[in-house]
């Protein structure tokens, strides 16, 4: 069975199953788009598996996603600690970023990293940190949902390449 169709046909089965393995974390949603971005990414690999092991295969991805510290997602949910720290809107910073220095950018950094970036790119990951899924930002600015993944991800890979510099930098 072709993956796209596999999707629609077992879609309720997949959110139940990260629910399962996310406890129905305030990210799920967000990690099962992230997962079937991934997933449609190798449509190729995925349609050679027989139908009976392509869950298997989504089950791996998810729990590969959601618990390893060096997977996409993982940066995802950085950034959602952070959104949920108080945030000082007047002078563009968190109010606690002391504290998150030692484990990963502070939002300070990341919005002054945004703002070298093309105008695109920094407005659509602001809107995506804003709004907290790629749904609402593709609802909202009427461009496809894979592309919004597609952007935020390029984005979110400069943001990581930057950041590891930033890292070195600090270590010599």
């Amino acid at each position: 069975m072709e993956l796209n169709k596999w999707i629609g046909e077992n879609h309720n089965e997949l959110q139940h199953v990260i629910g399962r393995i996310t406890s129905n974390h305030a990210l799920s949603d967000e990690l099962y788009q992230e997962v079937i971005l991934q997933l449609l990414e190798k449509p190729d690999k995925i349609n050679a598996l027989p139908d009976n092991q392509k869950m298997f295969y989504f089950i791996r991805v998810v729990k590969n996603n959601w618990h390893s510290n060096t997977s996409p997602f993982q940066y995802r949910r950085q950034q959602d600690l952070q959104r949920h720290i108080p945030y000082d809107h007047s002078h563009g910073k968190s109010l606690l970023d002391e504290r998150y220095e030692e484990n990963g950018p502070s939002m300070e950094w990341v919005i002054d990293q945004l703002n070298t970036l093309d105008w695109f790119n920094r407005d659509l990951f602001k809107m995506w940190i804003d709004l907290g899924t790629y749904t609402k930002v593709s609802q909202d600015t009427t461009i496809p949902l894979n592309s919004v993944g597609k952007y935020i991800k390029e984005t979110m890979h400069v943001l990581n390449v930057r950041w590891d510099k930033e890292i070195k930098k600090r270590n010599k």
